[in-house]
């Protein structure tokens, strides 16, 4: 036997729910993304200014 999925995408009114659902949730995760490496940037930023104290101190 096979399995069969049935999916009502914009019930009777013809329009795509889903894809308009994950093209939102595929921008959002870009905002997600780009403040993921910003962070990461100032992290390391923040790395080298302490590492350059570091030298300074010693």
């Amino acid at each position: 036997m096979s399995s069969s999925t049935y999916q009502i995408s914009g019930l009777s009114s013809g329009f795509d729910w889903r894809t308009m659902v994950d093209q939102l949730i595929a921008v959002e995760h870009r905002r997600v993304d780009l403040v993921s490496a910003k962070k990461t940037n100032y992290e390391n930023k923040l790395s080298e200014w302490q590492s350059f104290n570091t030298k300074l101190l010693a």
